[in-house]
């Protein structure tokens, strides 16, 4: 089995790395938190004392991190993993992060004999815990198929993207239209409750009519409950939908609705909503229209 290493044990990387582990997998864990690696030693993993220790002896390393200047300070900064790595190692960083700084990082750690996978990942938290995450990977063909094994430990939904980058392409487009389809949502289910409609009966319609959407299904029912707690966040929305914008623009891509849900998240984010869950969007509009969408039973 490979010997992997895994950095970044937060909300996904916790349960990333006890499937790794089922999976059979020798896996050294490191991370800013040392509680966070404490939970999983117990679990079967080996803690690492810092960022060379787990290069030193991982044939394979994940980086699950919070955006592109955390994975670059990791991966390529002044003391990150590449000035310890030996030649042939594989870093598979599966955060959310810029496509061009993926394939910066390629570039680098193939100066070093090293190689990079971007292999974003969806289906959130619930797809970490039960591992059935869809993964998105770009980076060289043959090293997607030789790390299939340890991709498969995390994932039901393996797709090979294409180079550098492009699995980071493809979790843009996804989130993109993920997070602008709440917002669209929200919008459309407060219009409806301050026009008199229920809410549950508007639920059953468009889940049985064109507008239906896995946003709809997914998220409604929570709004209904009042439940907003976090599953992917209203800060996670907004980074992603920024991340999108900031990759158009590299492209002359005018992505206006794109720029308008953005917005409506950096809302929910002023006034404190950031760490709920994306679905809280819809708590700006009630404000601004003076209902609250709930169940009435």
């Amino acid at each position: 089995m490979k010997q992997i290493g895994f950095i970044g044990l937060g909300a996904m990387g916790n349960p990333m790395v006890r499937n790794l582990l089922k999976a059979g997998f020798p896996v050294t864990v490191y991370d800013v938190i040392p509680d966070r690696m404490q939970v999983l030693v117990s679990a079967g993993a080996r803690a690492a004392s810092g960022l060379s220790d787990v290069a030193v002896g991982s044939e394979v390393i994940i980086t699950m991190l919070p955006n592109s200047p955390d994975v670059r300070e990791v991966i390529v900064g002044a003391g990150g993993l590449v000035n310890h790595m030996k030649p042939g190692t594989v870093v598979i960083d599966m955060s959310t992060i810029e496509p061009r700084v993926a394939q910066e990082i390629a570039a680098i750690l193939t100066g070093v004999q090293c190689v990079l996978l971007d292999a974003p990942v969806s289906r959130g938290v619930r797809g970490a815990e039960q591992g059935t995450l869809s993964i998105m990977v770009g980076g060289d063909r043959a090293t997607f198929d030789e790390c299939q094994d340890v991709l498969r430990a995390m994932g039901t939904d393996l797709f090979y993207i294409g180079g550098s980058g492009m699995g980071q392409v493809a979790k843009l487009v996804n989130n993109t239209m993920a997070m602008v389809n709440v917002v669209t949502m929200a919008e459309a289910m407060v219009m409806g409750m301050k026009s008199g409609a229920d809410p549950e009966v508007l639920f059953r319609v468009v889940t049985h009519s064109s507008g239906d959407s896995y946003s709809l299904r997914d998220k409604f029912p929570h709004i209904l409950d009042g439940r907003f707690q976090a599953g992917f966040t209203v800060d996670l929305a907004y980074k992603d939908l920024d991340l999108a914008l900031r990759h158009s623009t590299h492209l002359l891509v005018p992505m206006a609705v794109t720029a308008v849900a953005r917005e409506l998240y950096g809302f929910a984010r002023a006034e404190g909503d950031g760490g709920l869950d994306c679905r809280a969007v819809i708590r700006v509009l009630e404000r601004a229209a003076g209902v609250q969408v709930r169940s009435r039973g």
